[in-house]
């Protein structure tokens, strides 16, 4: 009996206490109520047609291979956007899992000086072991990442949105450094000033 009351009282903290401990995560929300990750930079003496170059350049360089198909380049509205995802883990008491992935979208809208950049529609698609012990996802269990968590899995949902905070500023980061490259035979307009 006693063996029972301490088990009982062990799952009990282990679902309402741990939980307490994970501080949630905010992630910036457009007016629609969904993350999204958007900016308007300028960059000066950048044409819109070097800025599309760097954008397909960077995107073709940052999603892998299976999401090469997602990229498409607009020339007209002068956009270039892509599908990609990355695994979020699952973390037990012997090590951890593939729990599933985050997808999302990315769009890079460029005019002369300027772009803008959007990162939204994030979803996250549920993994399970298949027969031959490799993680595969599963048939509809995709959900909004915007949906609240349960109680039971509160500082596993938390966890997932820290991944996607940490991997959204990398990328972004990345990105301003790949947009402002310049092709060799490209030439930079340089301003000299005279007046020191």
């Amino acid at each position: 009996m006693l063996k029972m009351n301490v088990i009982t009282l062990l799952l009990y903290l282990f679902v309402h206490v741990q939980p307490s401990f994970s501080q949630e995560i905010e992630l910036p929300v457009d007016e629609s109520g969904r993350y999204t990750y958007h900016e308007v930079v300028d960059v000066k003496n950048f044409d819109s047609v070097t800025l599309l170059n760097n954008a397909e350049n960077f995107l073709k360089g940052y999603i892998n291979k299976k999401q090469k198909k997602t990229l498409h380049r607009d020339d007209l509205k002068g956009e270039v956007t892509a599908m990609s995802s990355f695994q979020v883990f699952k973390k037990g008491s012997l090590g951890k899992n593939v729990d599933g992935a985050i997808e999302y979208s990315l769009r890079i809208e460029v005019k002369d000086q300027k772009y803008r950049y959007t990162l939204t529609d994030f979803y996250f698609q549920e993994y399970e072991r298949n027969r031959y012990g490799k993680f595969e996802p599963i048939n509809g269990k995709v959900k909004p990442l915007e949906t609240p968590s349960s109680k039971l899995n509160d500082w596993q949902w938390n966890d997932h949105k820290k991944t996607v905070q940490e991997k959204m500023t990398v990328l972004v980061s990345q990105m301003k450094v790949d947009m402002m490259k310049i092709k060799s035979g490209d030439k930079k307009k340089v301003k000299v000033k005279e007046d020191w």
